[in-house]
C-alpha cells in the first residue's frame, strides 16, 4: 500500500510513503506541522535523545527558539513560537531529509 501525503510547504501533492522492511527505512521517514500547536515532528527511526539534541542545536544556530522538546520512540516533537513554525519546519526538513 503506497499513500501520498500533502505537502506541509504548499498544501499540494507530497511525499509518498510505503511499510518498508527494517533494513530499508530511512533515519526520518517524514516531518510535519501542526499550526494549532506550533509544534515541528520528525517521525523515523532514528528518532531519539541525540538527534532532538542536534535539531535544538540547528535550530538555535538557525536563531529559532525551542520552546519545549520531547523524544518519544521513533518521533521528535519540538514547540516553537507561531511565527517560527514555517522557518523551524524548512530547517528540520533541511537537517533530517534533504
Amino acid at each position: 500500500l503506497e499513500l501520498e501525503l500533502l505537502s506541509s510547504f504548499t498544501g499540494g501533492a507530497g511525499s509518498r510513503v510505503c511499510r518498508l522492511p527494517d533494513g530499508e527505512r530511512p533515519a526520518f521517514a517524514g516531518v510535519t506541522r501542526n499550526a494549532e500547536t506550533s509544534t515541528v515532528s520528525a517521525v523515523g527511526r532514528a528518532a531519539g535523545p541525540q538527534s532532538l539534541a542536534e535539531l535544538e542545536t540547528a535550530l538555535a544556530k538557525a536563531g529559532i527558539r525551542v520552546r519545549q522538546s520531547e523524544a518519544k520512540t521513533g518521533m521528535l516533537t519540538l514547540h516553537v513560537a507561531p511565527a517560527q513554525l514555517m522557518a523551524a519546519l524548512a530547517q528540520v526538513h533541511r537537517a533530517v531529509i534533504s
